[in-house]
């Protein structure tokens, strides 16, 4: 969403959150121009807002909210690790078959928090290899299913999940190693499998 308000140069956009959280956790989030989470005040007056509300609000079904122009995108964080589930596979389950069926929504689809995560710390290069073939295949998957490349998915955007390895993400001892830079912010070989499938399609659309 934040992607979304900057680039379309919206004055505000707002996402439904309900992630792995508690549910009391859930709700919604508000972002302002140029793509800024909205600020303490901004949330006062939303939160004064919604408190004020005496009246039952009533549903909407989604059909209706999408005709009208409420409903155009949806999030997908894919579940996914280095081993599992098949990518680009015909089968029952498999994240091609989860594109195809997010596609039949109709509405853009926005791939969140992408991440292939291996042993924490690991100067391994073949598992290091493996990881960058992993993030290459799904993202020659995201381009071929992409409406763009002919498929049947509005993907209008793919971001990966962190900064670098070794960043302290939940607290001082808890490590990761699945993002594209190693915990000197230089680029991991995934990094170039990340990229790769995206400069071959714009290059041979030349």
């Amino acid at each position: 969403m934040m992607f979304m308000a900057k680039s379309r140069a919206m004055t505000d956009g707002s996402a439904v959150t309900a992630s792995h959280n508690p549910a009391i956790y859930n709700g919604i989030k508000v972002f302002t121009a140029g793509g800024r989470d909205a600020d303490e005040f901004q949330t006062k007056e939303i939160e004064e807002y919604i408190q004020a509300i005496k009246e039952p609000v009533e549903a909407m079904e989604y059909e209706e909210g999408k005709e009208k122009g409420l409903i155009d995108g949806i999030g997908l964080q894919p579940t996914v690790g280095i081993d599992w589930p098949e990518l680009d596979s015909e089968n029952d389950g498999s994240f091609r078959k989860c594109l195809e069926t997010y596609a039949k929504l109709g509405l853009e689809l926005q791939v969140t928090e992408l991440n292939f995560r291996i042993e924490d710390g690991t100067t391994d290069e073949e598992l290091l290899q493996r990881q960058s073939d992993r993030y290459e295949e799904m993202m020659r998957l995201l381009v071929e299913e992409d409406t763009q490349s002919g498929g049947p998915c509005n993907i209008t955007s793919v971001t990966v999940f962190g900064i670098c390895d070794d960043y302290p993400l939940y607290g001082d001892d808890f490590r990761q190693n699945l993002y594209l830079y190693d915990k000197n912010c230089q680029p991991k070989p995934c990094y170039y499998g990340f990229i790769k499938p995206g400069i071959e399609a714009v290059n041979n659309k030349k």
